[in-house]
């Protein structure tokens, strides 16, 4: 590495380049920088590379649209100084012509998780001869073996965890300088400590829904179970008991929650509004409603609750998740009317669809055609939940189940 002060001018995260940098000092050395999207891994590895002097760095990376092409992040490094045809060969002879052509220099290759298996096994061949650098995303579907690639290579792991507020503050006003108080504490909060997202929301709301379709990507390649465990917490407002989340290993390592004291919480508030706003509002409501049953006033499970009242809680969000809300209205409702049968007033899910769009100052005709009922049927949901509310009329029904806006 050349002299100076490594790292200057990286916000946060000296002492992790500082380790990133000892993992290579010696010839052979490996280094391997993990994190969630958007944390910094990208900024510390080319810093390194800038760093390490000009022409002794070869930066090449994965892509995960075309990861069926053999040595493609191998390709990206060192294609310059390779014959075209060094690239048809087995994994131990495209190894000797990457070390040969890197000699005392650095490779670095990003995002390990979408490299293609011969890229994987040259990797393996480099350990201990050349000076390697690694990036790998956590939380994708090609982390764990990337992963464990690293660790049989007695790579030098370097976690980045989100940015201390002091630092994300100090990038902020880099970004975007004179921002009010108010505002600073508000994009602090919604990016959760990830530079990436702290510096996409300071650019303008504009740059919000890619932000947001980021975040809901991260949940695709997790397990069912997990991701209705995300939209309970969503529904939760962000904190739920531990007993009550399944599938806590996979968020925990895609980075989306924190657990501590036997609770729960999610990182990203942009993922939870997300996650919320696609769910109708009166499922949202029905949903809600049966949680609270679930959950008692300290925010932890009621002695009465039983595991019944929580499958049929989670068997409601697992059918709104699986396409209830694209047209499976009966099953959808069916789902929810069992989850939340102890809801506010004793509503039914449908009843309780019903009472809130006469909230809205619906008609019973246009709630009918809103709903895909009859007339009929909807003045019986409404006679019912007025029953239940003890309401004098329309009105004071939607009022009395909270639904009137």
């Amino acid at each position: 590495m050349r002299g100076g002060a490594p790292g200057s001018g990286l916000v946060g995260r000296r002492a992790e380049f500082a380790q990133l940098v000892r993992s290579i000092d010696e010839p052979g050395g490996v280094g391997a920088v993990i994190g969630e999207p958007g944390i910094g891994k990208t900024a510390l590895v080319h810093r390194l590379l800038a760093e390490a002097g000009e022409g002794r760095g070869h930066l090449g990376g994965a892509l995960a649209t075309v990861s069926q092409i053999s040595y493609l992040a191998l390709r990206r490094a060192v294609a310059a100084g390779l014959p075209s045809g060094a690239w048809v060969r087995e994994p131990a002879h495209v190894a000797a012509a990457v070390a040969a052509h890197v000699a005392d220099g650095v490779l670095a290759v990003e995002d390990l998780q979408w490299a293609d298996p011969g890229t994987l096994a040259v990797l393996e061949l480099l350990a201990g001869r050349v000076r390697l650098v690694l990036s790998v995303r956590s939380g994708d579907t090609g982390s764990e073996p990337a992963l464990a690639l690293v660790r049989r290579m007695d790579a030098t792991e370097v976690l980045l965890r989100p940015l201390e507020t002091a630092d994300a503050l100090t990038l902020l006003d880099s970004r975007a300088p004179g921002t009010p108080p108010n505002a600073a504490a508000a994009l602090l909060h919604r990016a959760a400590g990830n530079p990436m997202l702290l510096v996409e929301l300071a650019a303008g709301e504009e740059r919000v829904a890619s932000v947001v379709l980021g975040l809901l990507a991260r949940l695709r390649p997790l397990p069912q179970l997990a991701r209705q465990s995300m939209t309970l917490l969503a529904l939760a407002g962000g904190e739920l008991p531990i007993e009550l989340v399944a599938g806590v290993t996979e968020l925990q390592a895609s980075e989306l929650v924190e657990v501590g004291d036997g609770r729960v919480v999610a990182r990203h508030a942009l993922l939870l509004d997300a996650i919320v706003e696609r769910i109708d509002p009166a499922r949202r409501r029905g949903l809600r409603a049966a949680l609270a049953a679930v959950l008692g006033p300290s925010g932890g499970p009621t002695p009465t609750a039983g595991d019944d009242r929580l499958r049929e809680l989670r068997a409601a969000v697992a059918v709104l998740s699986t396409g209830a809300e694209a047209g499976d209205d009966a099953a959808g409702a069916s789902a929810l009317d069992a989850a939340t049968g102890a809801g506010a007033g004793g509503l039914t899910a449908r009843e309780l669809d019903v009472v809130a769009l006469v909230g809205e100052g619906l008609t019973d005709r246009a709630i009918a055609n809103r709903l895909g009922l009859s007339v009929r049927t909807v003045e019986t949901h409404l006679a019912s939940a007025r029953r239940k509310l003890g309401a004098g009329n329309r009105r004071q029904a939607a009022l009395l189940a909270g639904a009137d806006r």
